[in-house]
């Protein structure tokens, strides 16, 4: 009666692990969420970076800084002839 009663409370154990809700099911999906969570931390990190480097072109860049406002805003230097050329 002892064993049966011990070996009824082992597989309850067992199956708390594997079914329960802090069981087996939720660390490997706390382990997939921690790979998704790396990946996006990298991708932030690269995304970081180039932030930092335009940041420093835009204040120490003359020469980018001025090409930007030509691009962007359209800009030209007195006396410059701007031809636009349209496409077919």
């Amino acid at each position: 009666m002892l064993t049966a009663a011990l070996v009824l409370a082992i597989a309850a154990v067992a199956g708390s692990v594997l079914f329960g809700p802090q069981g087996v099911r939720h660390l490997r999906a706390l382990r997939a969420e921690h790979r998704r969570l790396a990946a996006a931390t990298v991708e932030l990190l690269g995304e970081n970076a180039r932030l930092h480097a335009e940041i420093g072109r835009l204040e120490h860049d003359d020469t980018y800084l001025e090409g930007l406002a030509r691009r962007e805003l359209g800009l030209v230097r007195p006396g410059e002839t701007v031809y636009r050329f349209r496409r077919p």
